[in-house]
């Protein structure tokens, strides 16, 4: 061991408070700092994207901790585009002290950006950790981790996301900036885990999540007044009076694509969802939805299936896509969809099936077990 790597692990395991200068796997950030300053806990940064400019000089050879500070008030339209990762080290974005989540809170977006986006096509682990943070109004998603689409060796993976909180995202505050595909995106990016988060009001301001029809044993007119979804179809109903494009497209919580196998959603929570809550495309195999609970969401339902084809006709890659397999769907508990209706648990968009098809089932092994399913009311 070199003697600049034996200095640094040992900084790794100070305690975090006792930072007084510039160490790159120690940084602190707060609402009242400055990026000028050293990131210490006394004279923290401002930004994330400057802790992850710091990263990439010093490269450090230990695990790497930036700590944001949560009771010190919001964090206003920041935005992380990294390319940075270790293959051996871990890199931890968490709130301090550790009670309150740090909430980044987008109050224009003019630019229209992910919170976090982080791209890297090394085939190798990036070990990246999101836990307790609050992500608030981005209209174009949250987080993002793409390798590339087109090579299942070009991927990135082994990252957690966890007790993190999702509130408002998509255009549906913002109807003339561009549709947001997903809260949560995972482009041949494998064996990630999203523990223990919460979802919602998930929306875009598009006609593909208007149309539903009114539940029968319910009195619209109560509906009208006491859900906002209800104004938003007949909202719709003038909107193609007008003459306005229709965009089938509502978001997608977790949208899982391209080779992103060996992924885990679990213990989350999803409320008002105007989209399917996990969606899994193109040969992205492995996938675990286990121990959820979901209410008021889902449009195609719970968890949908599909690849491009001839058939879909929506097909962007040079390469053909596949079909994925090897599915689970356990334990979860699910109340409505997203108008309050029963839930349709799983359903494939490709070949227009659902959980009661089961040579189909067993063609893509998919396990749908103990799951308990019911209305809204």
């Amino acid at each position: 061991m070199s003697t600049r790597t034996a200095i640094l692990v040992m900084i790794g395991i100070v305690v975090m408070g006792s930072c007084e200068k510039t160490d790159p796997t120690c940084i602190y950030i707060s609402p009242l700092g400055n990026d000028g300053n050293a990131g210490t806990k006394k004279n923290p940064l401002k930004s994330v994207q400057k802790a992850q400019e710091i990263l990439l000089e010093y490269n450090p050879e230990a695990d790497a901790i930036i700590k944001i500070a949560s009771a010190k008030g919001c964090y206003a339209d920041q935005y992380i585009e990294s390319t940075y990762s270790n293959p051996t080290y871990s890199i931890t974005f968490e709130s301090e002290p550790r009670e309150y989540n740090a909430v980044f809170v987008s109050e224009g977006d003019s630019i229209a950006k992910r919170f976090f986006a982080f791209r890297s096509e090394r085939g190798l682990r990036s070990n990246i950790i999101l836990k307790r943070l609050t992500i608030k109004n981005y209209i174009s998603g949250a987080i993002l981790f793409a390798g590339d689409r087109e090579s299942r060796n070009r991927w990135n993976g082994y990252n957690l996301v966890e007790d993190c909180i999702f509130e408002n995202i998509g255009n549906r505050s913002a109807p003339d900036k561009p549709l947001a595909y997903s809260v949560i995106g995972l482009t041949n990016s494998r064996n990630n885990t999203i523990r223990n988060c919460r979802f919602v009001n998930i929306s875009n301001f598009t006609i593909g999540t208007f149309l539903q029809k009114y539940p029968d044993t319910i009195d619209p007119s109560e509906l009208q007044n006491n859900f906002p979804n209800i104004a938003e179809y007949n909202c719709s109903r003038k909107l193609v009076t007008n003459g306005e494009k229709q965009r089938y497209m509502p978001i997608i919580a977790i949208y899982i694509a391209h080779f992103g196998d060996s992924n885990i959603v679990d213990g989350c929570y999803f409320s008002k969802i105007k989209g399917d809550v996990l969606r899994v495309r193109d040969s992205s195999n492995y996938i675990q939805f286990i121990d959820n609970y979901v209410e008021i969401s889902g449009w195609n339902g719970i968890v949908t299936t599909w690849y491009c084809s001839p058939f879909t006709q929506q097909c962007t890659k040079k390469n053909r896509e596949k079909p994925s397999k090897g599915l689970l769907i356990a334990n979860n508990t699910i109340k409505g969809n997203w108008l309050y209706g029963y839930p349709t648990i799983y359903y494939d968009i490709q070949y227009q099936r659902s959980i009661n098809d089961i040579d189909h089932l067993k063609m893509f092994e998919i396990d749908i077990s103990n799951n308990v399913l019911s209305q809204y009311y």
